[in-house]
């Protein structure tokens, strides 16, 4: 294009951030950035680009719609930002075939064989005992529960912890010691489960002190009981976590390593025992808890209603210039999310041992 257009390219780069780069000294980004020619590899690109050029040209010149049918082709790696287009007009099924979790080619099958609702799959083109799983519960209305993927959950002893960590990502990173994208710990919260009705909270925010590892793992340990299982849901996130925290702190390194490996994952015990329609394939702990405790939702919270949600909030309360009013807003808002997830656990526990899912109070 450039070139067309009369401005001659000898050459061409291509920037980009240096993940094996390691801030050393506060405002010192030598070496974060790296530049690499890719001259050679854009000159052997050039007739293949200019071939799709002319072919883009005449989708945009042809009135009619591309003769593409919509398939999982349309939500690989993301949703087709076209596909509302697409498929106005069409009726959207309650319960699309795609929400079976890891079909892929069966997926694939069944689109291309007309089917969209899963209700309408027959069972016997379906192999997968998840998927089966997942067609009974939706065709029927009634939740799966396997007590049996449950029983070794009911055998664990009190005290049980119940742990989240949210992070940050930085491509720029400003904390000494870290490097670009690493996952850096800003917030925790743990409900400890001492009996029936003794649940306590401990919760830390680190927006001042963002960076002082040695004493978010020092409050996390004085937290958390010596003894007994700590759950997670997608535990190898918090081991992540913990382990990473480990190989910063010398003289926490054992014990951090040692609430790791206590670590028990109910994400993975709720997929092999539990599913609910209204959860749509999706194993979040946002999508499930709904469907046992409709108070639970997170769509009862305020600003903050998922990770992503809660990096931008973080963010802002370490900007310039941020009110004080909004300053509490958002520390309110941050500390209330955390606590639900570590408090959604303690009720699905219970919920997958067969105890009431109704518990008098967060803590």
């Amino acid at each position: 294009m450039l070139r067309g257009a009369g401005i001659p390219v000898s050459r061409v780069f291509i920037g980009y951030v240096n993940n094996q780069f390691v801030l050393r000294r506060a405002g010192d980004y030598d070496g974060l950035l790296v530049e690499e020619d890719i001259t050679d590899a854009v000159e052997d690109y050039l007739p293949e680009a200019a071939a799709r050029a002319s072919e883009h040209q005449q989708v945009l010149v042809n009135p009619s719609m591309p003769s593409v049918d919509v398939g999982p082709q349309c939500m690989r790696p993301y949703e087709c930002p076209f596909l509302a287009r697409c498929t106005t007009g069409q009726e959207t099924a309650e319960y699309p075939v795609d929400l079976l979790p890891r079909a892929g080619k069966t997926l694939e099958a069944l689109m291309a064989a007309g089917y969209r609702d899963l209700r309408e799959v027959p069972i016997e083109l379906l192999t997968s005992a998840m998927h089966r799983r997942v067609h009974e519960a939706t065709v029927t209305g009634a939740a799966y529960f396997d007590a049996t993927a449950t029983a070794e959950l009911r055998k664990l002893p009190l005290p049980y912890s119940y742990l989240d960590f949210e992070t940050i990502s930085l491509s720029v990173p400003d904390v000494i010691g870290t490097w670009p994208y690493e996952k850096i710990p800003f917030q925790w919260s743990v409900h400890v489960e001492l009996g029936p009705t003794d649940i306590r909270h401990v919760e830390y925010l680190a927006i001042e002190s963002f960076g002082d590892f040695d004493a978010m793992a020092r409050a996390l340990l004085a937290a958390t009981p010596t003894e007994g299982p700590i759950f997670a849901y997608n535990a190898s996130f918090e081991a992540a976590v913990l382990n990473g925290l480990a190989d910063r702190l010398p003289d926490q390194d054992s014990a951090l390593r040692r609430l790791a490996g206590r670590l028990v994952d109910l994400l993975r015990v709720t997929r092999k025992a539990y599913y609910h329609r209204d959860m749509q394939g999706s194993w979040s702990i946002k999508d499930v808890m709904p469907t046992i405790l409709p108070e639970l939702g997170y769509e009862r919270l305020d600003e903050v209603q998922e990770g992503g949600a809660a990096q931008l909030a973080f963010l802002e309360l370490r900007g310039q210039n941020v009110m004080p009013e909004r300053v509490k807003i958002l520390r309110r808002a941050l500390l209330r999310y955390c606590a639900h997830d570590t408090w959604a656990m303690v009720v699905l526990r219970r919920f997958l041992c067969g105890e009431s899912a109704h518990v008098e109070t967060a803590g």
